[in-house]
């Protein structure tokens, strides 16, 4: 290869990477402000501790980027394609990466019921909750748009976060786990413990249960109406059927 022939090459790599930087960093933006959240609502849900870096993301400076595991949170929270995050597809939803989510939140609903929906109602009701038109795969595909299974999933996974979050330090207290002195009573806390691992591995990448003690949740999390808000959605989507619409439309032009 001759020397201009190299450099013309290395102009175009940079080109590429460039513009697939730049459509990230779009659509990152377009993602956030389609769901209404602030830098730092987003620092919240992929559990970052700082803002500053989506900032920078968003403005360009420095060419900015996320870290890997917190680009496939980010893929995986708001059930978008990394391709379509870089660019390489103008459609964000997979059916293969949305089935992949879906069986992993509701994995964790039948094994833990982190919202705690079989104390507050009675069986009926529970259904309403998750209809079986949701839970069938089948009937799934055919009743709910990917556009609106993804806002379904983006809804529960911050709902089962949050619930996880006030959860773990009450049950998982380090002195709860040195009093236990029978072995009924080391079984169940073990037990316990492997569980809220594995849901934690489900929901959040890269963060260890000891990691929930230290991390500090911002207003996302901690706002009663916010919370409110998102069960209001959640309902809305699972009951709305085939008459439901997606409430987050990442596709549209940001301002």
């Amino acid at each position: 290869m001759h020397f201009y022939e190299a450099n013309e090459f290395h102009v175009h790599r940079e080109s590429f990477e460039e513009r697939a930087y730049d459509n990230f960093r779009y659509n990152f933006k377009n993602i956030r402000q389609a769901h209404r959240l602030t830098l730092a609502d987003m620092a919240d849900i992929l559990c970052l501790r700082s803002r500053s870096t989506l900032s920078e993301l968003e403005n360009g400076n420095h060419k900015k980027m996320l870290a890997m595991d917190s680009m496939m949170q980010l893929s995986k929270v708001f059930a978008v394609s990394l391709d379509w995050l870089f660019g390489y597809t103008s459609n964000p939803y997979c059916e293969p990466q949305i089935m992949d989510i879906e069986d992993a939140l509701l994995d964790i609903y039948r094994r833990y019921d982190p919202l705690d929906y079989m104390e507050l109602h009675d069986t009926e009701n529970v259904e309403i909750w998750l209809p079986n038109a949701y839970l069938d795969y089948q009937t799934r595909k055919k009743t709910y748009s990917l556009p609106v299974r993804a806002n379904i999933c983006f809804l529960f996974h911050c709902m089962m976060l949050n619930e996880l979050y006030d959860s773990l330090p009450s049950i998982l207290r380090p002195e709860r786990l040195e009093h236990a002195r029978s072995e009924e009573e080391i079984a169940y806390f073990s037990n316990q413990k492997s569980m809220y691992e594995s849901c934690i591995f489900n929901l959040v990448r890269g963060i260890e249960i000891n990691d929930i003690y230290k991390y500090k949740r911002g207003s996302y999390f901690t706002d009663l109406e916010q919370s409110y808000r998102n069960e209001q959605l959640l309902t809305q989507l699972l009951q709305g059927k085939e008459n439901a619409a997606a409430v987050f439309d990442i596709t549209k032009e940001i301002d």
